[in-house]
């Protein structure tokens, strides 16, 4: 299991996303694909089959919240929502 100060003290949104994968824990900004589309779009059950239930604990969470905090400057998240 990773230590949450590992993941407090991630150096790079990389390096976070790569330490979050095994807690089954994926980040807003790292998708496979778009959380919103041009046309209607349906997903159906082959696109998330590999999904498995996982527990989530709080410092793990907290910890990559804070680091993603830590790493996300201002004109990232501005340019993030421009896109909506």
């Amino acid at each position: 299991m990773i230590d949450p100060t590992t993941l407090a003290s991630a150096s790079n949104l990389g390096a976070l996303n790569d330490l979050l994968a095994p807690l089954s824990f994926r980040a807003g900004w790292n998708k496979a694909e778009p959380s919103l589309w041009a046309e209607p779009h349906a997903r159906f059950a082959p696109a998330t089959a590999h999904l498995k239930p996982a527990q989530w604990r709080w410092d793990h969470a907290k910890a990559g919240l804070d680091a993603a905090g830590r790493l996300i400057n201002a004109s990232r998240r501005s340019a993030a929502t421009s896109s909506w």
